[in-house]
């Protein structure tokens, strides 16, 4: 069954591609950059050929497949794609797994997978299910929000870190965080429908989104492995896209490495 409110308290709405297409993001990213993640992850001889992709908040699946097919144009047909959609609504993911998953074409590989599954990232007997493997890229497309509204700066952080865990040694993490001004419109829209506020609102103290999660997210000179060993060494940025004004932004475990591009 869905969630209560509709997705107004937890971000998980109904029919939310309609107002917000799939396209709009994955647009932002340039030619080849899954060729580049995939070169960076398997740059030695015992290369498996797997590219193993996880996308927490998928909604009902637009967004993942559209992403599946723009990874599957860039990968040759003998690297296998395996893709987990994660969403806390069930209701959106029995959604998801009616919909028509693989889009044909001339790379496609017979042992590709898509899979969606209902997993509360939040809750660590639910994010079991799916760290039974690592991850060579993880997307996190408009949910940092909800976490921080419902879960507060202490939540918004291991879920990030946790998160962390999930990627293989030289695995990437592309986020696309709401900004401040979408916590004062989601408070608004509360409000509008008589609804309480998410159990955090008014109590946090990262509000310069972008810029906080970027610091919080790269190593640091400090002493503390513990936090240090989960870190990303670089990072690059994309958008913000001209409809929505949202910036997506890639975390890398090791500094990625660029195709020499033709100049002539």
């Amino acid at each position: 069954m869905s969630l209560e409110g509709n997705g107004h308290k937890h971000g998980n709405y109904h029919d939310y591609y309609t107002f917000h297409p799939a396209d709009v993001r994955t647009s932002l990213l340039p030619l080849d950059i899954f060729q580049d993640l995939y070169d960076n992850n398997n740059n030695n001889d015992d290369d498996d050929k797997i590219f193993n992709v996880l996308d927490i908040g998928c909604n009902e699946g637009n967004l993942t497949i559209d992403m599946y097919n723009r990874i599957r144009s860039e990968l040759s047909n003998d690297i296998t794609i395996h893709i987990i959609g994660i969403d806390i609504d069930e209701m959106l993911i029995d959604r998801a797994n009616k919909k028509d998953k693989v889009v044909v074409n001339s790379n496609s590989n017979s042992n590709d997978t898509i899979q969606f599954m209902t997993v509360d990232i939040m809750n660590n007997d639910s994010r079991s299910i799916i760290s039974n493997r690592k991850y060579h890229f993880i997307s996190i497309f408009s949910v940092t929000m909800w976490i921080h509204l419902n879960h507060g700066d202490d939540g918004l952080r291991n879920c990030l870190y946790n998160t962390i865990d999930l990627l293989t040694n030289k695995g990437s993490l592309l986020i696309e965080p709401q900004p401040w001004k979408c916590y004062k419109k989601a408070a608004k829209r509360l409000r509008k429908l008589g609804m309480p506020n998410p159990s955090y609102f008014g109590k946090l103290n990262i509000n310069d989104i972008e810029k906080q999660i970027t610091v919080m997210m790269m190593k640091s000179d400090k002493n503390n492995s513990d936090i240090n060993d989960k870190l990303f060494t670089s990072y690059n940025t994309y958008g913000p896209d001209p409809k929505w004004g949202r910036t997506l932004i890639l975390f890398h475990k090791s500094t990625i490495r660029k195709r020499k591009l033709d100049q002539e």
